[in-house]
């Protein structure tokens, strides 16, 4: 079996921005999306206007690239005189096999669409945003536990929090983060604790040595 991932996603209380902010959040979230596509090749497709999906081939860069996405989504300000985003993405990895490749990413189908399309609707009853799911029930407790605790982190995330963990996944140079958002080299460190940046790196960095 080839393991691949699939990430399913939809905006939380989407219907609570205006036409001009759901605008702006589906050209933040295409640009976002295109920025993964350039690191690793995943083409997500934007659907209802409010929905993601995308296959990572390489299932390994799944859950940094979900973080990436609520990272660049939570990092948008519409009311100035908020620290914290209204901006919020649900988001899925399911992690299984593709039994069929239809014309478009809709038409497939296989175990990995299954897990993840089946987990998102759990979230959204569960009001948590934030899964991992495979066909290892032993797995899919323990990543239970640990994404909640990430989405602990991620919740108490302020605007800045979030565009600090973005950059950080985009580019991982303090000193060019520090030019992009034109603060100080101590400003990024604080932004970093402030945004649980170590705990989330070693999230991933676990994640990932499973590969």
């Amino acid at each position: 079996m080839i393991l691949k991932a699939v990430i399913t996603g939809d905006l939380i209380s989407s219907s609570i921005f205006k036409p001009e902010q759901r605008k702006t959040i589906q050209i933040h979230l295409k640009d976002v999306l295109e920025k993964i596509y350039a690191i690793d090749e995943t083409k997500f497709f934007i659907f209802r206007g409010d929905s993601i999906q995308g296959i990572i081939n390489n299932p390994k860069y799944a859950l940094r690239d979900a973080i990436f996405i609520k990272a660049g989504l939570k990092s948008l300000q519409f009311d100035h005189g908020k620290r914290a985003s209204n901006v919020d993405i649900r988001l899925s990895i399911g992690l299984g096999e593709i039994s069929f490749y239809g014309g478009s990413i809709q038409e497939s189908d296989g175990p990995a669409f299954h897990f993840s399309g089946r987990e998102l609707e759990n979230l959204k009853k569960s009001n948590r945003s934030l899964s991992l799911t495979s066909a290892d029930d032993g797995e899919n407790k323990k990543w239970q536990v640990i994404l909640g605790l990430m989405e602990d982190v991620m919740t108490k995330w302020t605007i800045s929090s979030a565009e600090i963990v973005y950059n950080l996944l985009l580019v991982n140079n303090e000193a060019a983060i520090s030019e992009i958002l034109k603060i100080s080299q101590p400003a990024v460190n604080l932004r970093k604790k402030h945004a649980g940046w170590e705990a989330i790196k070693a999230t991933i960095e676990y994640y990932e040595h499973s590969f």
